[in-house]
């Protein structure tokens, strides 16, 4: 069976989550100063948008439950996972932008960050956790299981679809250099011709 989830795992939770989020945001916007590429600027920055919106909802969420007595440490999964980014962080302001090559490694990189993110989100749509956390939610507001069930899923697919995004931003390069190496040549017989007033 499931584990117990009590309303003081469950704020602490979100609220871990919610950080989560907000620390993928600014990596995100970080990175998307470092991109050369418009495109690939525009993907990232739709991924920093979407893990704003979602550490947005998750404090609104957390604060909505009620306080508890004593916040709980944060999972040792959460805790690698917020060192990993603080490590890429510190690793990125060292660079003033990205080859194809380091963008195809941070995009894999990156995968696997939107994974946990994925992960986690998993974990709170899990029956028992849904339903206790609509029960905490209820007390103070009437929302349906429904909808904080539809609000958590829209959130896991979002991960998901990050996940699509990473794999376009990472081919990207490869098909700028392979159009780059199929560009015909093209010599001027006498380029000097150009010069001649017209």
């Amino acid at each position: 069976m499931g584990k117990e989830y009590k309303s003081t795992f469950l704020r602490n939770t979100l609220e871990n989550l919610g950080i989560f989020e907000k620390k993928t945001c600014q990596l995100y916007e970080d990175l998307t100063e470092k991109m050369d590429s418009p495109l690939t600027k525009s993907l990232m920055q739709c991924i920093s948008l979407d893990s704003k919106k979602h550490a947005t909802l998750l404090k609104g969420l957390a604060i909505t439950m009620p306080k508890s007595p004593k916040p709980l440490d944060a999972p040792k999964g959460m805790k690698e996972a917020w060192k990993t980014i603080d490590n890429f962080q510190i690793e990125l302001s060292k660079v003033d932008s990205m080859t194809t090559e380091e963008l195809a490694n941070v995009c894999t990189q990156l995968t696997c960050l939107e994974t946990t993110l994925a992960e986690e989100y998993l974990e709170l749509i899990e029956y028992d956790a849904l339903e206790s956390l609509h029960e905490a939610l209820n007390s103070s507001h009437a929302i349906s299981f429904e909808s904080i069930k539809t609000l958590l899923l829209e959130a896991h697919r979002d991960e998901e679809y990050h996940k699509i995004v990473l794999a376009v931003a990472a081919e990207l390069p490869c098909v700028v250099a392979k159009k780059i190496e199929n560009t015909p040549m093209v010599k001027f017989r006498n380029p000097d011709a150009w010069a001649a007033p017209c």
